[in-house]
C-alpha cells in the first residue's frame, strides 16, 4: 500500500507539472480559440472515458475478489465476460463518435477555418479511446494485483511521450491542430502496450476464452457496472457538459477561459483524489476477508489525511488565484479567476471524501450514490443555465451551479451514506474529518490573507515564507485534528515510507 501511495503521488505530480507547462505552450501556438477547440473535442471523449472508467473499476473489483482467493479460472471467466461488454461498448461508442464527426459543424460553435482540423483531431481521439477500452482487461489485472507502481509509471511514460512530441512538433513544424490528435494516439498506443506486457507477466494464467462467457455473469457484471457508470458519467455534468453548453452559447474562446479554471483544480484532483483510489483494491481485499474493523480505521484515518493535505492547497490557491493565473497563462485569462473561486469551493469536499468512493465500490454499494449523483448532475445543468442566462452571471454562473450541486453530493450525502455502510457515528466522523480541518484551514488562510492584503508585505517575501506557514499548520493539525491512535499510525507510516525510500535508494 505504501509503494502504491508513493508511486501514485509522484506519478500524478509529474503529470501535473507536465500539464502546467504544456497548456500555455499550446495556447501560444494554437491561440486561445484553437486550444478551446481541443478542449471541446476532448470533452466528448471524456464523457465516454468516464463510462469506460466505470467499466474498468467494476471489472477490477470482480477480478480482485477472486485473485485474492486464488481462483484463476474465475478470474479468466470474469475477464472474458468483461471483454464482451467492453466490445459492445466500443461498438456503440464508435457509432456515436462517427455520427458526431460527420455533424460537427451543426453541433458545435467552431470557426469555419478550424472545422476540418477539429474533425481529424476527434477521429484520432476516438481511435485512441477505442484502443484504451479494448486493453481494459490488462489494466484490470494490474489494478487487482495492486501494482499501482507500474500503472503510474506507464501513465507517466505516456504523458511524457505526449509532452515531448508536442514540444517537438509545434516547435519545428507549423502549428496545426492535427498534430495534437496524432500525438495523442501514439502516446495511448505506447502506454497500452506497456500495460499489456506487464499484465501478461504478472498474471501468467491470463487467458481470455470466450467459451467462458456466461449469461449469469454478464448480467451480474452489467448490473454492477451500470451503477458505477451512472456515478462516473454523472461527474461529467460538472465540467464536460459545461464545456459543450458554454461552446454553444459563448464560443470556443470562452471554452479556453473556463478550461483554465477547471485545469487548475483538476491538478489537485489528480494529485489528491486519484491517490486515494489506490485503496480501492485494499478495501476490496479486506471486505473479502470480513476485516470490517480495519476498514473503519483506514476510512476515518484517510479522511482526515485527505483533509489535511487538500485544504491548505485549496486555501492557498484561493488566496493567490489572480497571481497564479497571470503567472501561468497571462493577463488575457484573468476572467478565469472569479470562476476559479467557485471551483475551489466545490472541490474541497470532493477531495476530503474521496475515500468514500473507494469504500462504496469495495462494498458493492454503488447503486444509490450513482442515482443521487445523476439526479444532482441533471439539476446542476438547469441551475447553471439559470444563473448564467437569467441572472446574467455568464461563466461564473456555471461554476456556481457546480459548487451548489457538488457540495450537496460530496459534502453531505456521500459521507453520510458511507458512514452508514461502515456503521460508524456520522456526526463524530463528520466533525473530526471535515468540520475541524475546514475551520482550521479557514483561520490559517485568513491570517495569510490579512498579511497579504493589509500589511503590504512584498509578494515574493510572502511566497518564500509559505513553507513556514505550512509547517505551523501541520504542527497544529497534528495535535488538534489527529487522535492518539492516528498519530501513532502516522508516525509508523512515515517510518515505513522512509524505510522504503532508503531501501529503494540503496538498491539503485
Amino acid at each position: 500500500m505504501i509503494i502504491n501511495i508513493l508511486s501514485n503521488n509522484l506519478g500524478k505530480l509529474f503529470e501535473m507539472v507536465l500539464g502546467f507547462i504544456i497548456v500555455p505552450f499550446l495556447i501560444s501556438k494554437l491561440t486561445s480559440t484553437g486550444y478551446g477547440v481541443i478542449i471541446l473535442m476532448e470533452s466528448f471523449i471524456i464523457f465516454f472515458e468516464m463510462a469506460a472508467v466505470g467499466l474498468r473499476s467494476a471489472l477490477a473489483r470482480f477480478v480482485g475478489l477472486h485473485i485474492s482467493k486464488g481462483k484463476d479460472n474465475e478470474v479468466n471467466s470474469y475477464l472474458a465476460n468483461g471483454q464482451v461488454i467492453l466490445y459492445i461498448f466500443t461498438f456503440l461508442f464508435s457509432i456515436v463518435g462517427v455520427s458526431l464527426l460527420l455533424n460537427i459543424s451543426y453541433l458545435f460553435s467552431i470557426p469555419l477555418s478550424l472545422q476540418v482540423h477539429a474533425q481529424f483531431v476527434l477521429l484520432m481521439l476516438i481511435l485512441g479511446f477505442a484502443i484504451n477500452v479494448i486493453f481494459t482487461p490488462y489494466w484490470a489485472i494490474l489494478y487487482a494485483k495492486q501494482r499501482f507502481d507500474l500503472i503510474n509509471i506507464y501513465s507517466s511514460a505516456g504523458s511524457l511521450c505526449r509532452f515531448i512530441l508536442i514540444l517537438v512538433f509545434y516547435s519545428i513544424f507549423n502549428s496545426k491542430l492535427e498534430y495534437y490528435g496524432i500525438i495523442f494516439l501514439v502516446s495511448v498506443i505506447i502506454e497500452r502496450m506497456l500495460v499489456f506486457q506487464s499484465a501478461k507477466k504478472i498474471f501468467s494464467a491470463f487467458q481470455i476464452n470466450f467459451k467462458n462467457v456466461s449469461y449469469v455473469k454478464l448480467r451480474q457484471m452489467w448490473q454492477f457496472m451500470l451503477s458505477i457508470i451512472v456515478n462516473k458519467v454523472s461527474e461529467l455534468f460538472y465540467d464536460t457538459a459545461d464545456t459543450v453548453i458554454i461552446n454553444r452559447i459563448y464560443g470556443s474562446y470562452s471554452n479556453a477561459i473556463y478550461a483554465v479554471s477547471l485545469k487548475s483544480i483538476g491538478a489537485l484532483k489528480r494529485l489528491i483524489q486519484y491517490s486515494v483510489t489506490v485503496l480501492s483494491p485494499t478495501f476490496t481485499e479486506l471486505f473479502s476477508m470480513d476485516e470490517i474493523n480495519k476498514i473503519k480505521t483506514l476510512f476515518c484515518a484517510f479522511t482526515k489525511l485527505s483533509a489535511l493535505i487538500s485544504i491548505p492547497f485549496c486555501v492557498l490557491l484561493a488566496i493567490f488565484a489572480k497571481e497564479f493565473v497571470i503567472f501561468w497563462v497571462g493577463q488575457n485569462f484573468l476572467a478565469s479567476v472569479n470562476i476559479l473561486y467557485f471551483h475551489i469551493i466545490a472541490i474541497v469536499p470532493v477531495l476530503v471524501f474521496s475515500i468514500c468512493i473507494s469504500l462504496t465500490t469495495a462494498f458493492g454499494k454503488v447503486k444509490i450514490p450513482g442515482r443521487m449523483a445523476l439526479l444532482l448532475g441533471v439539476m446542476k445543468i438547469g441551475v447553471s443555465i439559470l444563473f448564467a442566462l437569467h441572472f446574467n452571471m455568464g461563466l461564473v454562473g456555471f461554476a456556481l451551479g457546480t459548487a451548489i450541486s457538488q457540495t450537496i453530493q460530496t459534502a453531505f450525502f456521500l459521507p453520510y451514506y458511507t458512514s452508514k455502510i461502515v456503521k460508524i457515528n456520522f456526526f463524530k466522523y463528520y466533525l473530526a474529518g471535515f468540520i475541524k480541518p475546514v475551520l482550521l484551514g479557514l483561520v490559517w488562510g485568513a491570517i495569510i490573507f490579512y498579511i497579504k492584503s493589509f500589511l503590504h508585505i512584498n509578494l515574493l517575501y510572502l511566497l518564500y515564507s509559505l513553507p513556514m506557514f505550512v509547517i505551523v499548520y501541520y504542527t497544529i493539525s497534528y495535535f488538534i485534528i489527529l487522535n492518539n491512535n492516528e498519530r501513532v499510525y502516522l508516525i509508523t507510516l512515515s517510518k515505513r515510507i522512509s524505510s522504503k525510500l532508503i531501501t529503494s535508494k540503496g538498491i539503485a
